[in-house]
């Protein structure tokens, strides 16, 4: 019932610790438990990917974008993880590194709308509003129920 969950580890332990934290709104105790982790494995892309997620839900976004790079230099192809990084430097008002993100994952998975709104969202902040539009109009034509994108969309006209 319950294959894949636990894995005989202490790591999965308090992974899965981390992860109960976090469903109940313990960010910071989660942190603290992800911390943990990483002593005993440093390498679990995972648990840095949770431990980003955890600064983003407490607005700490330069931790976040710390995190979110440690996974990423662990698993290159975690696009989650990349979209995440990119979610918080766009928190950030970082438009050009947001941006950088956002083509890294459209170049992985061109049908990604959200990263195509993200982009055309950090266009526009950026005053690029013919380019904004293009990416803007993309994603709504990946994914034409994307409210976010048409609200993003009325910015540029």
């Amino acid at each position: 019932m319950l294959d894949g969950w636990f894995d005989g580890t202490i790591t999965t332990v308090y992974n899965n610790k981390g992860d109960c934290l976090y469903e109940i709104e313990r960010f910071h105790q989660a942190i603290d438990v992800y911390n943990e982790v990483i002593k005993i494995e440093p390498k679990n892309s995972d648990t840095w990917f949770n431990k980003g997620l955890c600064f983003q839900r407490i607005e700490n976004f330069e931790q976040a974008i710390d995190s979110f790079q440690c996974c990423l230099e662990i698993n290159p192809n975690n696009t989650l993880a990349l979209e995440n990084k990119g979610k918080s430097l766009m928190e950030l008002n970082k438009f050009n590194q947001t941006i950088e993100c956002f083509d890294k994952i459209i170049q992985h998975d061109p049908l990604n709308s959200i990263s195509f709104n993200l982009k055309g969202a950090c266009l526009n902040n950026l005053a690029k509003f013919k380019d904004s539009l293009f990416f803007l109009e993309k994603s709504i034509a990946l994914n034409s129920n994307n409210a976010i994108a048409f609200y993003n969309r009325g910015f540029c006209l």
